[in-house]
């Protein structure tokens, strides 16, 4: 079933996720626990026609960098990653991580020094993801099973391994029916909502209002993010007013943040407190000047994704969640706050919870009302 799955997963990606045509030049990344997957991947993009370059690093080699690197060389941002991302058609990035705490130790001060050096190589990235770019990057992310991140979700690694592959719809004969049918399901929630002028989040601890007024709503099926599963858009920058309580816990830098509350004004956060790492939440919060303002809100719509795990890649898509980030906006929805930081946290809306679009209700415990 592994061997099968990951096989399927491999070409659902190749073919469906990124869309690798004859002639183009592949990015394969991933951390060593990740090989068993990048070489179907290898083997799949070989099979269409496509030359794939593999980047595998060490488990702890970003912990190593980001501790013992002197202050000039956290600084700097090396030529050849810019021309990386300006030559290659596609990039594809799968998560493995033997060790989801690695940098729960390292200064996030550092980590934001580094992150800023590399900001041109975020922008150019960004840049080649614009729909009207002129030599657009096909990308796509996914997670192969680990032990570190099986028991952040309290599963054993076989119920994870069934557990991802369900989420990624790899169990079902077809899986890109499946996400072509989600898709239309999900186009039919954005023809109701868009054109749209304020959401209203109402729940536990909750009351939040947001401007959608303008802005793009997509559509994630599966493509590009794997599993996908969600639609989203980047409110307007100045419009978040209330508050908003995440349950489950969000993770950055490897730190775990849990029982998080944000209050905003005009946009911007001006109350926040946490159960567990409220320091380290400030700290994100004061990173930079877009920190504190709503990078994206969004919709979870997986129907195979109904517990969190501790990973957000899964967590955003659990059916009747929302998520918001903080930081960076999105340009393809119209956003313009910019950050190093975009940081996205999962409020669970399926008990008590409610959505409404310009004063009428759109979905009520989880289910979008019809």
């Amino acid at each position: 079933m592994i061997v099968d799955a990951k096989a399927k997963l491999a070409r659902l990606l190749i073919h469906y996720g990124a869309e690798v045509h004859k002639g183009d030049l592949v990015s394969l990344q991933s951390e060593i626990a990740g090989s068993p997957l990048i070489r179907e991947l290898y083997r799949e993009t070989v099979r269409v026609g496509a030359y794939p370059v593999c980047r595998l690093s060490l488990p702890d080699q970003q912990e190593i960098f980001l501790r013992e690197a002197p202050e000039e060389l956290l600084r700097h941002c090396p030529e050849y990653l810019l021309r990386e991302v300006r030559s290659f058609d596609v990039s594809i990035r799968i998560l493995a991580k033997e060790n989801t705490q690695q940098l729960a130790g390292v200064d996030p001060e550092r980590e934001a020094i580094h992150r800023q050096a590399l900001s041109s190589v975020n922008d150019a990235f960004w840049k080649r993801m614009a729909p009207n770019a002129e030599h657009p990057l096909r990308w796509a992310i996914s997670l192969y099973p680990t032990n570190a991140v099986a028991q952040d979700a309290g599963m054993s690694l076989s119920g994870f391994y069934d557990f991802v592959w369900r989420a990624c719809f790899v169990d079902q004969d077809d899986p890109v029916a499946a996400w072509v049918e989600l898709g239309r399901q999900q186009r039919e929630l954005i023809d109701r909502i868009k054109g749209g002028r304020k959401l209203r989040i109402v729940g536990d601890g909750t009351d939040l209002v947001v401007s959608i007024d303008g802005r793009r709503w997509v559509n994630d099926d599966g493509r590009k993010n794997m599993p996908g599963g969600e639609i989203f858009t980047s409110p307007v920058e100045s419009s978040a007013n209330g508050r908003i309580r995440f349950t489950p816990p969000a993770s950055m830098f490897g730190r775990r943040v849990e029982g998080v509350d944000l209050e905003f004004r005009d946009g911007r956060v001006e109350k926040h407190s946490a159960r567990y790492e409220e320091a380290f939440l400030g700290q994100m919060l004061a990173l930079d000047a877009g920190a504190r303002y709503v990078g994206e809100i969004a919709f979870g719509n997986n129907p195979n994704i109904n517990q969190f795990t501790g990973n957000v890649l899964f967590d955003e898509k659990v059916a009747g969640t929302m998520h918001l980030a903080i930081g960076a906006s999105i340009p393809e929805c119209g956003g313009k706050n910019q950050s190093l930081l975009h940081w996205d946290m999962v409020c669970d809306l399926r008990s008590g919870g409610e959505v409404y679009v310009d004063g009428e209700l759109f979905q009520r415990d989880g289910a979008f009302v019809t």
